[in-house]
């Protein structure tokens, strides 16, 4: 019969080689901390409880894609990093490797 509040963050992770290191490393885009917390009043005391752990992309690797001269027209799904895209509007892609501009600005 009590009022509990909870509470959940999600934080990005880094990684020192396969570990993770809470400070340092490199940031690890397929792995999130998601922490959970409750509390409650419990008299003059406010108790909680907390458990984290850890949510990973373990199938499949990240998608970098560096260049897109290959221009327009190519609809996904990729599979492996090309240097086409889907559709442009009013997009210079024709300049540095890894760089769009928007014509205009």
């Amino acid at each position: 019969s009590g009022v509990f509040n909870r509470f959940f963050s999600v934080e990005n992770v880094n990684r020192s080689g396969d570990d993770i290191v809470t400070s340092g490393g490199t940031d690890d885009p397929s792995t999130q901390k998601i922490t959970s917390r409750v509390q409650w009043v419990a008299g003059d005391k406010t108790p909680e409880v907390k458990i984290a752990t850890y949510l990973t992309r373990w199938r499949n690797f990240v998608f970098h894609q560096l260049d897109w001269v290959g221009g327009s027209g190519q609809d996904g799904p990729f599979t492996e990093p090309g240097n086409v895209f889907s559709t442009s509007t009013n997009t210079d892609y024709s300049g540095t490797p890894g760089s769009l501009k928007v014509q205009g600005f």
